[in-house]
């Protein structure tokens, strides 16, 4: 009779039984949640999602500053189209936006503050992706991209998420 050593190192067939059942357990959970998440995103934006930047296509930071003419802009304290820095606003009754304010220097568009109603921190991540800064401040949440863009959020006494609400918006040349 001849003696066999068992290869500690080779799982049995009880336990490669068990690891193959354990994997399959696993990708069934991942396909779960995988749904969810697509029903769930579905169900929030069923015509798909709608950007709410493109409202804004007609101003953007380096454009002259004639491309306000479509808009009611008006000038904000001394400013003066002609001048080297300016500054006008006006009110954008959108669906995401209540109010502009575009700052320019040497005629281009340098900055754009906006006041939105409606517009959340997942619209900001669909645009520029995950803030490369979040600082927790007393009053708010500040989230900064190095693309030069920084938004304000509601209370921080909420914890961190996707479904803050936005309450400013600054889009600038950096």
């Amino acid at each position: 009779m001849q003696n066999y050593r068992v290869n500690p190192y080779r799982p049995s067939r009880l336990r490669l039984g068990i690891m193959i059942i354990s994997l399959g357990m696993l990708t069934s959970i991942f396909s779960v949640v995988t749904m969810v998440v697509i029903v769930t995103e579905r169900l929030a934006y069923p015509d798909g999602y709608a950007d709410p930047f493109t409202e804004l296509a007609g101003i953007q930071l380096g454009q002259p500053i004639e491309s306000l003419n479509a808009y009611a802009c008006e000038a904000n304290d001394q400013s003066y189209r002609n001048s080297r820095f300016y500054t006008c606003s006006f009110d954008l009754q959108s669906a995401h936006f209540k109010r502009v304010v575009v700052g320019t220097y040497d005629r281009q568009i340098t900055s754009i503050t906006l006041t939105p109603h409606n517009l959340w921190v997942y619209d900001l991540i669909q645009r520029w992706g995950q803030p490369d800064h979040i600082r927790h401040d007393p009053a708010a949440y500040v989230l900064l991209w190095d693309e030069g863009v920084m938004a304000f959020t509601t209370s921080s006494q909420q914890k961190f998420t996707r479904r803050l609400a936005v309450k400013t918006l600054t889009l600038s040349v950096h």
